[in-house]
């Protein structure tokens, strides 16, 4: 299994809801993971945080209120939208595919939803108005 061989760590799937919501057909696997150099890296960058990162990064898989697709990149977005002190802050987990796997690679925070995303270059979909769960 691609799983043991890599030690890749398995986080989450892209439902089969959020494809059709997208649009997008894709074949093959459809886990995501985080590959052992991530891992690597996230445990020397971040030891004492990493796993809660790690739980992060799958709660947003999990249960993300917004999901989008930027087909210049070939890469999914799953936010997550946080209100915090009186502000917005939505976390952004991007997932590619790598090798014939999705993986998770970039992982960030911003107060806003910016308009690339809203607007032309990405297709959008606010999952809980589109009844989308990733069961």
């Amino acid at each position: 299994m691609k799983e043991r061989e890599t030690n890749n760590l398995k986080v989450g799937r892209i439902s089969a809801a959020t494809l059709k919501a997208l649009s997008i057909s894709i074949t093959g696997e459809l886990n995501v993971y985080i590959g052992q150099q991530r891992l690597d890296e996230l445990a020397q960058d971040r030891p004492k945080s990493y796993l809660k990162f790690i739980e992060e990064v799958t709660k947003i898989l999990k249960k993300p209120d917004f999901v989008c697709f930027d087909k210049e990149k070939e890469e999914f977005h799953y936010v997550r939208a946080y209100f915090l002190s009186g502000m917005f802050s939505f976390v952004f987990a991007a997932i590619k595919r790598v090798d014939r796997v999705f993986q998770v690679g970039r992982v960030f925070r911003s107060p806003n939803l910016p308009s690339p995303y809203i607007n032309e270059g990405a297709m959008f979909v606010r999952v809980g108005e589109l009844g989308v769960s990733s069961k």
